[in-house]
């Protein structure tokens, strides 16, 4: 098995001069370490510069990769020319590392060239993998592991096709007859852009649903496996299609994960059955995705609610991540649901439950970050103008205690919960802001004179500073719009107190003072 990865030129007879000869696995090391150091050129040329008896098809490859790691994708291109100008006949893993190279392009519009090479590659591939099965159809160089990266390539620039064309030319069995890598990355493929004709994936839905219908008549032959990134990608494709298409997508999360949608909000135990398959983080993440889609939020709420019941062995409430529980804060604002500012808060408190059960690992995924409470208080919260709740998040989310902010029990400096690195998110103009306007839409006194303690205190022209961080220039755009808002919205609540406030609720002189300077700090924006 050694002489396998030599190369050809390696000779095993030990040297009788005694010299140690440059080992092909010796120099991959060295070129590793060289493109670790961002000097991909000086690797290239020591790889064109070793010993013959160093180079072999394995070390080749190896530079090719770090240069597609580099973004070098001409430069990679032109070693796998070179490799083949030397006698290294490139293998399959060879083909597999420039196509998984060149599917990581975003923008394939400034990159027209390597979209040819991607093409001429993928055809040198179908070559050498028909030549591998005339003399053994049973080599481990059959794998369509090329194919699939390259399906992905044409569904990033919208060839959508040529991604049939491909799969109609390949063997209806064997080990190049498609499978479950390849039907996936087809599905992923239909769900990356519109079809160009009608701006739409309307019609890239209705080819996911024939897809399926051509991958259930090709188990029959092949019986691959399916598993649970097949069905989501199959779920995501669909998603964005015809009423009839989302209905099949729904039949498959019901199938598959044994999720059952309701168009209504059931509080007791969610309908659920048995799935075929335990339901994993990303096709949770699928199915919610299709929820969205499909304009079908209480879908979502109802089965993140059988989730939460379900045992750990189908998939249950330890699979959640905040990504998931995100995208149902938002589902619970496009279902304009009655409380759902109660239902929100309620969300987060169970996600600093689970981060406490959960090693620290798992716990990072499940912590609420500033998106988070930035989504419940700016939006949740604000909608409802409901200052209780915007006040528990806003002490969940930086640790100050609003209570001291309050009338009557205000203390001369607030206090903070010291916590564990990353759990203390400080407040931003954004969400003073909001807490602001909160306050003003609650048309509650006692609510606005706490907001404007609360933003006295934090200062508008330091929330508007830059930070010691590096920041971007959107960044700091960001900053001074949002500060310039809080300004308006604090100026609007004064407004409210100067005018309507009675003798029971007369402003103190040290309020008096605070409203002032807060006045002075929004003129300067």
């Amino acid at each position: 098995t050694v002489a396998k990865y030599r190369s050809k030129h390696y000779n095993k007879e030990p040297n009788p001069d005694g010299k140690i000869f440059l080992e092909p696995h010796i120099l991959s090391g060295r070129l590793k370490k060289l493109c670790d150091r961002a000097q991909v050129d000086t690797a290239v040329a020591m790889l064109k510069n070793s010993p013959l008896d160093a180079q072999n098809v394995p070390v080749w490859n190896t530079l090719i990769w770090e240069c597609l790691k580099a973004e070098r994708f001409r430069l990679a291109h032109d070693l796998y020319i070179d490799m083949k100008r030397r006698g290294h006949r490139p293998n399959t893993r060879t083909f597999q590392t420039l196509m998984n190279g060149l599917a990581r392009i975003e923008d394939w519009e400034s990159h027209p060239k390597q979209l040819a090479n991607a093409h001429s590659v993928h055809q040198a591939f179908m070559r050498h993998v028909d030549a591998v099965k005339k003399h053994d159809p049973s080599s481990a160089e059959l794998s369509l592991a090329p194919t699939a990266a390259y399906v992905k390539i044409l569904g990033a620039t919208g060839l959508h096709q040529e991604i049939f064309d491909v799969f109609y030319s390949l063997d209806a069995e064997g080990p190049l007859a498609p499978d479950h890598l390849l039907f996936t990355a087809m599905f992923q493929a239909l769900a990356m852009k519109p079809t160009a004709e009608t701006g739409d994936f309307v019609q890239n839905a209705a080819s996911a649903k024939l897809l399926w219908n051509l991958m259930t008549k090709a188990l029959r032959r092949t019986k691959f496996q399916i598993d649970g990134q097949l069905v989501s990608s199959a779920m995501v494709a669909l998603s964005r299609g015809r009423t009839i298409d989302q209905d099949f997508a729904f039949s498959l999360a019901n199938e598959y994960f044994g999720l059952v949608g309701l168009d209504g909000v059931d509080n007791s135990a969610p309908s659920e059955g048995k799935g075929i398959l335990p339901l994993q983080p990303q096709s949770f993440a699928a199915i919610l995705t299709l929820c969205r889609n499909s304009s079908r939020p209480l879908h979502a709420i109802n089965f993140f609610g059988a989730v939460l019941q379900r045992s750990e062995s189908q998939g249950g409430p330890s699979i959640i991540d905040r990504a998931h529980v995100e995208q149902v804060l938002h589902s619970l604002i496009a279902a304009n649901i009655s409380s759902c500012s109660e239902k929100a808060i309620e969300l987060i408190e169970w996600m600093l439950t689970q981060e406490i059960k959960l090693p620290s690992t798992a716990a990072t995924k499940i912590r609420p970050t500033y998106p988070t409470f930035n989504l419940l208080i700016s939006y949740i919260c604000r909608a409802e103008n409901n200052w209780r709740v915007a006040v528990k998040a806003f002490d969940l989310m930086t640790g100050y205690h609003c209570h001291d902010f309050m009338d009557g029990v205000e203390a001369k400096e607030p206090r903070i919960d010291h916590r564990s690195t990353g759990r203390n998110i400080p407040p931003t103009a954004e969400i003073l802001s909001s807490m602001m306007k909160i306050a003003v839409g609650s048309e509650n006194r006692a609510n606005i004179r706490q907001a404007l303690r609360l933003v006295h205190y934090f200062g508008i022209q330091s929330l508007a500073r830059p930070s010691h961080t590096l920041e971007s220039k959107k960044a700091l755009k960001d900053k001074l719009f949002y500060a310039r808002k809080l300004a308006r919205s604090a100026i609007e609540g004064i407004d409210i107190l100067s005018s309507r406030s009675t003798s029971q609720d007369r402003p103190r002189d040290d309020d008096l003072v605070r409203w002032q300077s807060l006045k002075v700090e929004a003129k300067k924006l």
